[in-house]
């Protein structure tokens, strides 16, 4: 409970720093950016993300996985790769971002849609969830005498409860001996 406690409290902290250096810098940048971060998500990155797991889960089942694996790692490329495609305006000092980044981006998401086709293509081809499955048609019973049901045995009598078994408790102390009767 303390544990829970002090994580608590230093995740305040932090968030107060948060607030601080934000309101530190020009309040209204901070504004337009936050307001800009919710337009871009709720507007464009939501339903694009909707849409497309709608057409994915269109998809075959064969195919459904490989395509989810390579939207996901596509998502993870782009938004990895993003800051350095839009880098703004010209660089300064070429040593910084000496490479050219959108073409190796395209080049990692060209990979991408290779091995997901390899695997899909190679899923089909061993008979995987994807490939089509030549399935027989009705099956017949096989012809034969119809099966008998068992007679019904004597009813047996319902259990009842039976001797009742002492309960433990201390001991009984021993029995005397009957008296001795005199004539």
């Amino acid at each position: 409970m303390v544990t829970r406690y002090a994580v608590g409290a230093i995740g305040v902290g932090l968030m107060g720093l948060g607030a601080f250096l934000a309101w530190s810098q020009q309040p209204w940048d901070v504004v337009v950016w936050l307001v800009g971060a919710v337009v871009l998500h709720d507007g464009l990155i939501a339903p694009l993300v909707l849409l497309v797991g709608l057409g994915v889960a269109a998809t075959r089942p064969g195919v459904r996985g490989p395509l989810r694996a390579a939207l996901l790692t596509a998502g993870c490329l782009t938004v990895i790769a993003l800051p350095a495609i839009l880098r703004p305006g010209p660089v300064v000092n070429v040593t910084v971002l000496p490479l050219d980044y959108v073409r190796n981006w395209l080049v990692l998401l060209g990979v991408v849609v290779v091995v997901t086709v390899l695997v899909m293509v190679g899923k089909r081809g061993r008979g995987g969830p994807g490939a089509r499955a030549r399935r027989p048609g009705p099956v017949a019973p096989k012809p034969g005498p119809a099966p008998v049901p068992p007679k019904p045995g004597p009813v047996a009598p319902k259990p009842g409860p039976g001797p009742v078994a002492p309960k433990p408790g201390p001991a009984a102390p021993p029995k005397a001996p009957p008296p001795e009767v005199q004539s």
